[in-house]
């Protein structure tokens, strides 16, 4: 799992990473607009360079503020807008958090559980596929960047 924050910098690294990606969870925070008109250019550099079925849901962070720049219903259209699932959480209050993941790892199980017992598991991919099952195991998931311990809910 990996975190690039939207920060550009990650840019080159992200587009790596689409490659071997099981799912995706794009998020915006609430009180800014700008990372959410961002979600648009993401959205488009993954179709662009994943698998179009590729489970992907859409988060809304940090509803627990008060200076909310982005309503719910605005995160709602556009997450249905490209057919995305939709949260709105919050880190802070534990809101939402939890079910946002647990249904990415559904979605991610029921996708490549299901090409493996139909055997629609195409050449090359049977590493993705075998990796299902430790990644959903439980205490098995990790964080792929250290820059989150240091700035993360600051």
């Amino acid at each position: 799992m990996w975190d690039t924050a939207g920060q550009e910098r990650y840019g080159g690294i992200a587009l790596s990473y689409y490659k071997s990606a099981m799912g995706i969870i794009l998020g915006y925070s609430v009180d800014s607009r700008e990372s959410f008109k961002n979600v648009n250019k993401w959205i488009k550099q993954i179709s662009d360079n994943t698998d179009t079925n590729l489970p992907r849901i859409l988060i809304g962070t940090k509803v627990d503020l008060s200076n909310r720049r982005v309503t719910y219903e605005e995160g709602r259209k556009l997450a249905e807008s490209y057919g995305l699932r939709f949260f709105e959480t919050s880190s802070k209050e534990n809101y939402n958090v939890a079910e946002a993941f647990e249904t990415i790892a559904r979605d991610i199980k029921r996708k490549y559980i299901d090409k493996r017992q139909t055997g629609l598991e195409t050449s090359g991919k049977e590493s993705q596929g075998d990796m299902t099952q430790s990644i959903l195991s439980p205490g098995r998931l990790r964080l792929g960047t250290e820059d989150r311990k240091k700035s993360c809910c600051s």
